[in-house]
């Protein structure tokens, strides 16, 4: 995939040589979905660089990156171009919606609120851009009551009723996806308050409303009305008839991972559906399976996963095919030993602080053999060594396992740094704990996949520091320096591996999995624009790992145990 996009440029086609949207549809046409993420970024990344010299690109261009960045989840980006073209007096209302979007998907629902506010007092507002506005600050509302620890009190009361009276706006402007919310969240209402007084009519509103999409044209019907469809058939606790609207949603090529992960989201925080039924759980746990699929996809490993578990089956073979393909059974398989290996995940805190990194278990006799069947702790020296920069020493530190029965979340300090590799040449750092490991060590591939650019990797870690994730953010494997063809500038070593997911603060030390098998073949230590590995010219936006038997063997060669 990376030659292709290095073809397409080399061929004189490039956003520069042809009209944006042109560019677009060219890799639009190829299926070149990594291409156009790529895209997004190099143009949003030119974009600052020309709003702070001066020359603003277009504004429609810029509005168009930021939805790319939002559908490919590069939020924190997208919040640094909002921000350039606000600061450069080059905004529009449309990008700051984007801008208040991304920051309430990194949680900072309070900032959106801000973001929201300002973008209505800017000119050129139309029914459309209000809408969304009011959307908007309907789900930051929404978020912050679903955060609060006593959802019961009467600050509670207070977000969740300004959030349904910010929906209902929205529906007055015509927006049918607002009625959704308004149901949903009147339900909670009746369940955490008794009755909202305002909200009397939800149900008969969506009511009205399914009648209303029953007899739209076939012709006016779009990714959202079978989506809008499912939720109040949930809210009609009519279950079946849900299940077929979420099949013909997820058929629809338009369905964006950014889209499904939003549908994950209120079936679980809102409907609650794993608690509802062993078929509403086998929703869920089918479209956990399904986002897994999606480039773009990251897939939070809390309760919802939990609750959801060996629940797929409930839904039968047929539907289970509707919702994921003919490799149903399978997706959902493979999708559970992920969350199974997710176990072996752990993350990296300073004590008395927040999370800084990621590591996982490894058998420490596959690194140094001495160590046995010894169950130990890998991660990068940049993260724990107090030997690299920027590293902390390891009694600065402790690990938490949030996905570990009994253990779930309780601090295990780190008993001694075993062995390290400095940054420069393989950033790796073996640990032991003061207790024992009960989680099972991660397994590591005997070799790396094809080179070609069509080979997908998963990541498992804590973005900014958040929930344990699995992350399938255009996940291809670019390159990499390992047999037959890699060539390492130091041949003694071939130890890098590059690949597109993006990663973010808090990712370091996280393992990256091959797609067949969830073996480990990598660990990930740094993301950016940075050089294209063997010999090939020219910089690429890509994340980069250390092939993870070329980090076994050098532990192999230099540890003193």
């Amino acid at each position: 995939m990376e030659t292709l996009y290095y073809e397409v440029y080399a061929a004189g086609i490039t956003p520069k040589s042809v009209d944006f949207y042109a560019w677009l549809l060219i890799l639009a046409i190829l299926g070149a979905n990594v291409i156009i993420s790529h895209l997004h970024k190099e143009e949003a990344l030119r974009f600052i660089h020309e709003l702070a010299v001066g020359n603003p690109p277009p504004a429609n261009d810029t509005a168009i990156v930021a939805l790319g960045l939002r559908d490919s989840r590069d939020f924190g980006l997208l919040i640094d171009l909002a921000k350039s073209a606000r600061n450069h007096r080059s905004d529009s209302p449309i990008l700051q919606t984007y801008h208040a979007q991304a920051a309430i998907e990194l949680g900072d629902y309070q900032g959106a609120l801000g973001i929201l506010s300002t973008v209505e007092l800017m000119p050129g507002l139309n029914s459309t851009i209000s809408s969304e506005i009011y959307g908007l600050r309907g789900r930051a509302l929404k978020e912050i009551f679903l955060h609060l620890p006593d959802k019961t009190s009467e600050i509670g009361h207070a977000y969740l009723s300004g959030s349904i009276a910010e929906y209902r706006k929205a529906f007055r402007l015509g927006r049918d996806w607002a009625a959704v919310n308004i149901l949903a969240l009147s339900r909670l209402g009746q369940h955490n308050f008794g009755q909202l007084d305002q909200n009397f009519q939800s149900e008969v509103e969506g009511r009205e409303l399914l009648t209303k999409l029953d007899q739209a044209p076939h012709s006016t019907r779009d990714l959202w009305y079978h989506a809008t469809r499912a939720e109040l058939r949930i809210g009609f606790d009519d279950i079946s008839g849900a299940l077929d609207e979420i099949a013909a949603y997820l058929s629809d090529p338009s369905v964006t991972s950014f889209a499904v992960a939003g549908t994950l989201r209120q079936y679980t925080e809102v409907w609650n559906l794993p608690a509802v039924s062993d078929e509403g759980a086998g929703i869920v746990e089918a479209l956990q399976a399904r986002l897994l699929q999606m480039n773009y996809g990251q897939l939070r490993l809390n309760h919802a996963v939990d609750a959801a578990a060996g629940k797929a089956e409930a839904l039968g073979t047929r539907n289970l095919e509707a919702l994921l393909g003919p490799e149903g059974v399978k997706s959902i398989q493979w999708m559970r030993r992920g969350t199974e290996v997710a176990r072996s995940v752990c993350a990296i805190r300073q004590i008395g602080g927040g999370k800084i990194g990621t590591a996982f278990v490894v058998a420490g006799g596959d690194f140094i053999p001495s160590l046995g069947a010894e169950r130990v702790v890998l991660t990068n020296s940049h993260v724990v060594s107090g030997t690299q920069p920027g590293s902390l020493h390891p009694d600065e530190c402790e690990v938490v396992f949030e996905e570990i029965g009994e253990l779930s979340n309780t601090p295990i300090p780190i008993k001694e740094l075993v062995w390290s590799s400095p940054i420069e040449r393989l950033d790796a750092a073996i640990i032991r704990l003061v207790l024992p490991i009960v989680a099972s060590p991660l397994s590591l591939a005997p070799r790396l996949p094809l080179a070609d650019g069509l080979q997908k990797v998963y990541l498992i870690g804590y973005p900014r520091g958040d929930n344990l994730s699995i992350s399938i953010d255009g996940n291809v494997l670019l390159d990499h320096e390992g047999p037959a063809t890699g060539t390492p500038p130091e041949p003694t070593i071939r130890r890098r591996l590059h690949y597109s997911a993006p990663t973010e603060k808090g990712s370091s030390g996280s393992p990256v999995f091959n797609a067949s098998k969830w073996e480990v073949i990598g660990l990930h230590h740094a993301g950016g624009q940075i050089p294209r590995l063997n010999g090939k010219s020219g910089l690429t936006s890509a994340n980069e790992g250390l092939w993870i038997q070329a980090v076994a063997e050098e532990a192999k060669l230099t540890s003193n145990i």
